[in-house]
């Protein structure tokens, strides 16, 4: 008498895709929670509160770490709008836009692609399970949209038959995608060039649609270097600045070069292929993938799926090339949206035969859900459900301990700005309106802060956030006649509006 298969593969499947709805659902509903990131309080959120206040030009002059800002984040203005002012719901309406324009696409467009829907579901549910730095994609960050974009010129590149667009307009759409992927963040060049050179390669015979590529790719990418000539004279700004220093101090020409340009220490490698290979366990089969791909003798050219690992490979180690003293997974996000599909194409063309053996799709479910940090999610959405009733300000304070200096600074008039002078803390997004945070490491207006040779400059702040101890004659004057309102941690807020110069 012959036994019934546990684990059919039609219950498998249903099993899988029952799963990646609750994942999808549970990764949706976690971007509803107050999340403590300081980013988008610095910038991403901050940049698009100001637009809403004021104006796109006056939040660009407001702030110089308002220039980070790319097309992604612009977006941001959305949520500003829909929430009418309500920065705490514009918060999480800018977090699930991130989620849904990075994993929540992502995921949607893995599930789509494979024609083989167990390995669809289960890249999909890879995506939607990365590793390390996860609550990156769940904040209102660019991180993932970039990635999303990354992803997803690749796979116009790779396969023509993918969407119904051909000729000369695949060729405007692509060159767009691949302009707007360092508009989006700059150090998306990393992948720009090899995505470009790829594309060359594949139509290197075809010289009209060459043209038509590289063109729309310079329209969508240059207003970003017009916008960060105008405002600063530094097309690339923050890279480059030795190079294209502009009007940025030898504060901030110090502090981004040490950022983001970091030179690479072969004691990093470790770490840095454990970013690269491990940010999500899954991932460490690629390399053994592609060996045998070689092993097997399987024809290397444009056209192939060796092409996903190696633009992945050469655009981390451009990344290695032009910051390899930072090694961080936040800048590698989009070799992980590669190297998932390199891993799932394979499966799905070459290995097909693999899925009728139930034990190993199970197995590698297992595997992906190993590192899925979901108990992670949970616990986040339970926390945050346990505190629903907290008034907003509590719920920041207590997520956010800088946020609590909002509470000693009252509002300003419509029609006025008050100015916040700052050695570390940039943070602005929950401060009251008309209030400005400039960090001497990140803005022009503020360097002066740490060498001080003209008190007088302290005039056009009213208030002051003071980590470092320094003791030039700035520090000295503000401790000694300012009012301390507050101190959370390291840092102190000063009422500089009672000071005589």
């Amino acid at each position: 008498m012959n036994e019934k298969p546990i684990l059919t593969n039609l219950s498998f499947h249903k099993f899988c895709l029952s799963l990646l709805g609750l994942i999808f659902i549970l990764k949706l509903i976690e971007t509803f929670c107050f999340i403590n990131y300081i980013d988008p309080f610095c910038y991403h959120l901050a940049f698009a509160k100001i637009w809403y206040e004021t104006s796109f030009i006056e939040a660009m002059r407001d702030n110089d770490l308002f220039l980070f800002s790319g097309y992604f984040d612009f977006l941001y203005i959305i949520p500003m709008y829909i929430s009418k002012g309500d920065y705490f719901l514009a918060q999480k309406l800018g977090q699930v836009t991130h989620f849904i324009l990075s994993l929540g696409l992502g995921s949607f467009l893995l599930f789509r692609y494979f024609n083989n829907k167990t390995w669809a579901i289960l890249s999909a549910i890879s995506l939607l399970t990365i590793s390390k730095s996860s609550t990156f994609f769940l904040v209102a960050k660019n991180d993932g949209g970039l990635s999303l974009a990354i992803l997803f010129c690749y796979i116009l590149i790779f396969d023509n038959k993918f969407l119904k667009v051909s000729g000369l307009k695949r060729a405007m759409f692509i060159g767009a995608i691949v302009g707007m992927i360092p508009a989006i963040k700059l150090n998306g060049l990393c992948y720009a060039v090899p995505l470009a050179l790829y594309y060359i390669l594949k139509n290197r015979s075809e010289y009209k649609k060459l043209f038509y590529f590289c063109l729309f790719g310079l329209l969508v990418f240059s207003p970003v270097l017009i916008k960060n000539w105008y405002f600063i004279k530094s097309p690339f700004f923050p890279a480059l600045l030795t190079i294209f220093p502009g009007e940025s101090s030898e504060v901030m020409i110090n502090f981004y070069t040490k950022f983001l340009g970091a030179k690479f220490e072969w004691s990093l490698l470790v770490e840095h292929l454990n970013y690269f290979l491990l940010g999500k366990v899954l991932l460490a089969l690629t390399p053994f993938v592609f060996i045998f791909k070689i092993v097997k003798k399987d024809k290397f050219s444009v056209d192939s799926n060796y092409c996903a690992f190696i633009i992945s490979l050469l655009s981390y180690l451009l990344y290695i090339k032009v910051n390899g003293g930072i090694p961080t997974p936040r800048y590698i996000f989009p070799c992980y949206f590669l190297l998932i599909f390199f891993l799932f194409h394979e499966l799905d063309n070459r290995l097909e035969g693999l899925n009728q053996n139930r034990l190993v799709p199970f197995l590698l479910l297992l595997l992906i859900l190993a590192d899925s940090k979901l108990d992670k999610s949970i616990k986040r959405i339970s926390t945050s459900y346990k505190n629903r009733k907290e008034d907003w300000k509590v719920t920041v304070n207590n997520g956010f301990r800088y946020s609590k200096f909002w509470n000693f600074i009252e509002a300003t008039e419509a029609s006025t700005k008050s100015y916040i002078v700052s050695d570390y803390l940039t943070n602005s997004y929950y401060a009251p309106k008309g209030i400005r945070v400039r960090a001497g490491m990140m803005d022009r207006e503020a360097s002066f802060i740490y060498s001080c040779k003209d008190l007088s400059k302290l005039s056009q702040f009213d208030y002051a956030l003071l980590q470092d101890e320094n003791s030039n004659k700035c520090y000295r004057k503000i401790k000694k006649e300012g009012k301390l309102l507050h101190k959370e941690g390291l840092i102190t807020l000063y009422d500089l509006r009672g000071l005589r110069y």
